[in-house]
């Protein structure tokens, strides 16, 4: 096509965190360009995608074609965001009126913790003014023939006057008052990147959308996020988070060879995890079943296994998710009686405390633990408040893609040649649960170790909690 050398506004490149769904639009008012033929100079659209970030993609056509770097602020904070970018990023269109006016749209609009305009201080809307029907999908208000930016239902600009090119390039003329505009946005995400980057190896090692059958996981990743990540504007109140987490940072080559050797020392982790175990048990047991109290984890044993549920009404859901992880995560002995003792519990070959199919250090084991029981007593109180009872099938759950664990970085420490290892597993809030004895580390810090995979082979173990 002869116009593809005779664009108009090639000189109107991206403005400083300029959508690109914006400038792409921008380009394709001022040219009367439909889809198609944005596809025929590089541009690849996606209707279909639910965030901005997979709306459209360029190409190297469509750079040579207008002599745009479409690789700037866009694409470096949505790479900071990653996995996270859905639960940061609203999939509503969301718009400033003054400046699609002036032929612009920032995709911090879209940032949820934002509610005004950084340049004009106005609400952000996300409804047309007329219809009052919500925007939806970005893409669509742009490639149009009557209007720049018109509600894709009613067809009425949503710029209250109509858009034009002089006052977006008066609007050009002072782009470093733009920039100037969202500083704090700026400054927040450089704040929040080592925070970030460490909450995307939780979302990318664990199957998230399992943990739906305990807890909200967009709610739960919020909570968790918030321990890492500071709010927005100082001045918010935070709320108490409902998550808790505990860190660790070992040194393996230390902890698990010493003079024995790497396949010896492989064998001393194995065998060290049931201590671990028992001895996690024995603090619990202490905690829930006090002794004036006539009920026995035993008794809820039996009941389960004679009647295949356990009535909750009026029980205590710590009880209850207590015998829970002994039934999933012990060997079957011959008779429930046998499990009245901690010190004879032994766990299942088949079932171990690991990430990628491979034991946990006794550090680890602990930590997994501890959130395994805190997300199974969630669980009860969800069964309690839906149907009363919980069920036998339940057990058929796996575990292991319950805990919100992550080894850092990337889960590859090496077992063989020794290596540090460090981590991090959240955990829903369970009143009174006592860290003091159950963690071996100590209960307040800071995670500065753990931001940007730092830390030192001196560091032990760091047992953190988000009240800290």
């Amino acid at each position: 096509m002869a116009y593809t050398n005779d664009l108009l506004g090639t000189d109107l490149a991206p403005l400083p965190f300029e959508s690109s769904v914006n400038a792409v639009g921008r380009l394709a008012y001022l040219n009367r360009l439909s889809p198609t033929s944005l596809a025929y100079i590089g541009v690849d659209i996606d209707a279909r995608a639910k965030y901005f970030s997979g709306l459209l993609k360029t190409t190297k056509k469509f750079r040579e074609v207008t002599g745009w770097n479409m690789d700037g602020d866009e694409a470096r904070v949505l790479a900071v965001f990653g996995e996270l970018v859905d639960l940061y990023f609203s999939e509503k269109y969301r718009y400033c009126p003054t400046c699609l006016e002036n032929g612009y749209h920032s995709f911090w609009f879209s940032f949820r913790d934002l509610d005004r305009c950084p340049i004009h201080r106005r609400r952000l809307q996300s409804s047309c003014p007329e219809c009052g029907r919500e925007i939806g999908n970005s893409v669509r208000i742009f490639y149009t023939s009557s209007h720049y930016c018109e509600c894709p239902h009613c067809g009425i600009s949503l710029c209250e006057d109509q858009f034009s090119q002089r006052g977006h390039r008066r609007l050009r003329d002072v782009a470093p008052l733009i920039a100037l505009s969202f500083k704090d946005l700026s400054a927040w995400l450089e704040e929040s990147e080592g925070g970030l980057s460490l909450l995307r190896q939780l979302v990318v090692q664990c199957n998230v959308a399992s943990w739906d059958i305990w807890c909200n996981p967009r709610r739960f990743l919020r909570d968790a996020i918030s321990s890492f990540v500071p709010p927005l504007e100082r001045r918010r109140e935070t709320k108490i988070s409902n998550v808790r987490y505990l860190t660790w940072s070992l040194d393996l080559k230390d902890s698990c060879f010493g003079n024995s050797g790497p396949r010896r020392g492989l064998h001393r982790r194995v065998a060290k995890t049931e201590p671990t175990y028992r001895g996690t048990l024995r603090i619990l047991q202490g905690w829930i079943f006090c002794k004036r109290q006539n009920r026995r984890p035993v008794d809820d044993l039996r009941r389960f296994f004679d009647d295949g549920f356990i009535d909750l009404a009026g029980r205590d859901p710590r009880q209850i998710a207590y015998v829970w992880l002994r039934i999933v995560l012990e060997r079957h002995p011959d008779t429930v009686f046998e499990w009245d003792n901690v010190r004879n519990a032994k766990l299942r070959d088949e079932l171990p405390l690991a990430r990628v199919g491979e034991w946990l250090p006794r550090l680890q084991a602990r930590a997994a633990l501890i959130a395994l029981f805190c997300v199974l007593t969630a669980l009860v109180e969800r069964c309690a408040t839906l149907n009363g009872r919980l069920e036998r099938a339940l057990l058929g759950v796996d575990i292991r893609n319950l805990i919100p664990m992550a080894l850092l970085p990337k889960a590859d420490f090496d077992i063989l040649t020794g290596s540090q290892s460090k981590g991090i597993v959240f955990f829903p809030l369970v009143s009174g649960l006592p860290l003091d004895k159950l963690w071996p580390g100590s209960c307040t810090g800071s995670p500065r170790h753990l931001l940007g995979y730092r830390g030192t082979a001196k560091d032990r173990s760091l047992g953190i909690t988000s009240s800290s």
